[in-house]
């Protein structure tokens, strides 16, 4: 059995090596908020935007089961980490979603 302390330490990489551990935290806030967060699959590459003023917003494709066991389809996250601030998400289907 998985040590739960354990369940949300993932590693990325990417072409460019290893995927920074704030990066991972972002998407962890967002995992963790799903139905079945051990089933979220990422689809293609993750995204980073770069803003002036040190904040970066994280787009990646992925999906997981939703409360009847089943995958819900792909959707487009993004993820904003900002200095200061606690981080935020919207999907594709937000009204929100720039």
């Amino acid at each position: 059995m998985q040590n739960e302390s354990n369940h949300n330490k993932t590693s990325l990489y990417s072409c460019a090596g290893k995927v920074p551990s704030e990066y991972i935290d972002a998407i962890n806030v967002y995992k963790n908020d799903l139905k079945d967060p051990a089933s979220m699959r990422i689809y293609g590459d993750i995204i980073v935007e770069n803003f002036a003023n040190d904040s970066q917003v994280i787009s990646m494709r992925c999906d997981a089961k939703n409360g009847y066991g089943a995958y819900n389809g792909k959707h487009t996250i993004e993820i904003m980490i900002a200095p200061g601030m606690d981080t935020v998400y919207w999907d594709s289907d937000s009204s929100n979603f720039l």
